[in-house]
């Protein structure tokens, strides 16, 4: 933070910090270094910049060693994420499986149902070759196809189990799975039951 305050000049401080610990014993000092937003006991330690700061060359910077620098921090952070949490998208798949139909399902809920920041999750889900949007919408299929195949759970009733509060979002949902609506898809495999 001296190092940013001194390329930045002008008392620059950052937005905010978060820190996963305690409070310092030395709030002054503290506040002269970091500024005055800061918060504790967070989940993760965590700065907030304006843009302009980050854009602000640093003397002495040094391209070469940046890379190298870079590409480990990278290598670390993929390191880490696969000890601490080698199946993200199962995990995040829980997590929605366990919303749905009882809360509102974005990002920001199950990032912070799974106890991680927004970024680290996008990131996290990007590192196994997927997104949040599609995790949600493989879930969300998944469900549909057993609960339609193996229930008589009514449609509307079934939109709302997925998440939706509107049934025809439901409908073209189905159409966009499966090439047929939801009644179709049920009395599709009722009957191909009943043959076999």
């Amino acid at each position: 933070m001296r190092r940013l305050a001194s390329s930045i000049g002008g008392g620059w401080r950052p937005l905010k910090c978060d820190f996963a610990h305690r409070a310092f014993d030395c709030p002054k000092e503290a506040a002269e270094i970091f500024g005055d937003r800061l918060e504790f006991d967070r989940p993760l330690n965590e700065f907030v910049l304006d843009r302009n700061s980050l854009d602000s060359p640093m003397p002495g910077a040094d391209a070469a060693t940046f890379a190298v620098y870079e590409d480990l921090a990278r290598r670390w952070a993929h390191e880490m994420d696969c000890t601490q949490n080698p199946n993200i998208v199962v995990t995040v798949r829980e997590h929605i499986m366990l919303a749905l139909g009882h809360q509102r399902v974005d990002l920001g809920s199950v990032a912070q149902s799974v106890g991680i920041g927004e970024r680290i999750l996008q990131r996290r889900l990007d590192w196994a070759g997927t997104s949040f949007e599609k995790v949600l919408t493989d879930t969300r299929r998944g469900l549909a196809q057993q609960l339609l195949k193996d229930t008589d759970r009514p449609l509307t009733e079934i939109a709302f189990d997925l998440g939706y509060s509107d049934p025809s979002v439901f409908t073209r949902a189905a159409r966009r799975w499966f090439d047929m609506s939801p009644k179709q898809f049920r009395q599709f495999h009722r009957t191909l039951g009943e043959r076999g």
